[in-house]
C-alpha cells in the first residue's frame, strides 16, 4: 500500500488531474469506473508542484507511516492490522456509496490508524518543524475529536469521518474496556526488568547466603570459602 501511495504522489506532481481519475466518486463508480473502489485510499488530499519542500514532506509522510504499519504489526500482528486496514476500507466504500458527494475517503484511512497509534503509544514524539517535540497522544486525540466533530455536524462527515470512528470503536473500543492498552504502555517497562534479570542471573559471582551479585551490589567483595562456595564479605564464614 506504501509503494501505491508514494506512486500516486509521484503521479500527481507529474499530473495533478490524475486525482480526478483515481478518486472516489460515486457518481462515476455507478457509470462503470470501479477501479475507483481501489485507488481512493492512495490518492492524496493536495499536492503541490515538485519542490525541496514537497519531497522532505513525502519523505516524512512514508517514515510516519512504515513507523505507524511497524508499531501497529507489533501490537496486533499482521493479521488483525490487515483486517482493520480492509474493514476499514470497506466502511468507507459503504458510506460513500450511500451518501453521494463525499470526498478525500482514502485519508481516513490514515487518520484513523494514527489514531489507534497514539492510543497504544500516547508518549512517542514527534518533532514538528524538526524542533518542538509532542507527544503523539495529544495529536492523535485532536486527529480523533475532528474525526468525531465531522461525523456529528454533515452527512457526508458521516459516512467518511464517521466510518473511520466505527472502525477504531470495533478495533480498539474492546482493547480499552478489558485495559488492554494500559498493559500494552507496560510492555517496555517489562522488557527493561527481563533484561536486568538476565544479566543479574549470568553474573560472574554470587554469594551462596543472600544471593547478592556484582551487579546488584557494585561495592560488594567476594570471597571463596574452605567449603569452595563463594560468599559476599558479610557473609564469610569466619574460618573461610
Amino acid at each position: 500500500m506504501m509503494l501505491l501511495s508514494v506512486l500516486s504522489y509521484a503521479l500527481s506532481w507529474v499530473n495533478p488531474s490524475i486525482t480526478q481519475m483515481l478518486d472516489f466518486n460515486r457518481e462515476k463508480i455507478l457509470t462503470g469506473e470501479v477501479w475507483r473502489l481501489i485507488t481512493f485510499p492512495f490518492i492524496p488530499e493536495r499536492v503541490g508542484g515538485l519542490s525541496v519542500w514537497s519531497i522532505i514532506f513525502l519523505y516524512c509522510m512514508i517514515m510516519t507511516s512504515f513507523l505507524i504499519s511497524d508499531s501497529l504489526e507489533n501490537c496486533w500482528g499482521i493479521l488483525k492490522t490487515s483486517v482493520f486496514v480492509y474493514v476499514t476500507w470497506i466502511l468507507l466504500i459503504i458510506g460513500g456509496m450511500l451518501v453521494p458527494g463525499t470526498m478525500w475517503n482514502g485519508l481516513v484511512i490514515a487518520s484513523v490508524a494514527f489514531c489507534v497509534f497514539g492510543t497504544y503509544y500516547p508518549r512517542y514524539e514527534f518533532r514538528l518543524f524538526f524542533i518542538l517535540p509532542v507527544q503523539v497522544g495529544f495529536l492523535a486525540a485532536l486527529t480523533g475529536a475532528y474525526l468525531v466533530y465531522d461525523s456529528v455536524t454533515s452527512l457526508q462527515g458521516l459516512a467518511t469521518s464517521g466510518a473511520g470512528v466505527l472502525a477504531y470503536l470495533m478495533f480498539v473500543g474492546p482493547d480499552i474496556l478489558r485495559g488492554k492498552v494500559q498493559s500494552i504502555k507496560q510492555i517496555g517497562r517489562r522488557h527493561t526488568f527481563k533484561k536486568r534479570t538476565l544479566r543479574e542471573t549470568a553474573s560472574f559471582n554470587c554469594c551462596a547466603m543472600c544471593g547478592a551479585t556484582e551487579l546488584s551490589h557494585p561495592d560488594a567483595e567476594f570471597r571463596i570459602a574452605a567449603d569452595g562456595k563463594e560468599y559476599c564479605q558479610e557473609h564469610l564464614p569466619k574460618d573461610g
